[in-house]
């Protein structure tokens, strides 16, 4: 019973990592209104690389609706839109980025996350006919970017975790 409880566990971690990404990044916008990363992009990302099969597509779809309602002012559809075309993109160069040294990843990371902002930013402009501010995310892509290695080293912690299942049976 415990040791599937152990398998459980280990195979909804990545999810549940990523819904606490989500939740953080919350706390960070309504603590700090002059920018707003989308921390869990850098999530979406780390295991969309190294554990695609532990995070359906259909999971992805449903962060990008929580972070539209939560966001307010997008319409609805937008994030979901956005992180589920990046990480259908993502999911073809998972072998080709994985075996890039962690410089070339953090690289195509911000080149990853570059695009889903200007996308974002696109969207929100044809939507709503405003330009909301591109300083604010600048700043956020500079602090997203900033805070990948953080992140990375966190993710490989718990991947170390996820991956270190022990298939033998106790009894």
């Amino acid at each position: 019973m415990l040791h599937n409880l152990g398998l459980i566990f280990r195979q909804t971690l990545p999810a549940l990592l990523i819904l606490l990404v989500f939740f953080f990044g919350l706390i960070i916008n309504d603590v700090w209104n002059e920018v707003s990363p989308w921390f869990v992009l850098i999530a979406i990302w780390f295991w969309g690389l190294y554990r695609a099969d532990l995070v359906p597509v259909w999971f992805i779809f449903l962060v990008g609706l929580l972070n539209d309602f939560y966001s307010g002012n997008i319409p609805y559809g937008t994030h979901s839109a956005i992180l589920v075309l990046g990480y259908l993109i993502l999911l073809p160069q998972r072998r080709f980025i994985i075996s890039q040294n962690f410089f070339m990843q953090w690289l195509l990371f911000i080149i990853f996350t570059s695009f889903s902002y200007m996308l974002r930013f696109i969207i929100i402009f044809f939507f709503n006919f405003s330009l909301y501010s591109y300083k604010e995310n600048i700043l956020s892509l500079f602090v997203i970017t900033m805070c990948y290695p953080l992140f990375y080293r966190f993710f490989s912690i718990c991947y170390n975790f996820v991956s270190t299942y022990d298939p033998i049976d106790p009894l």
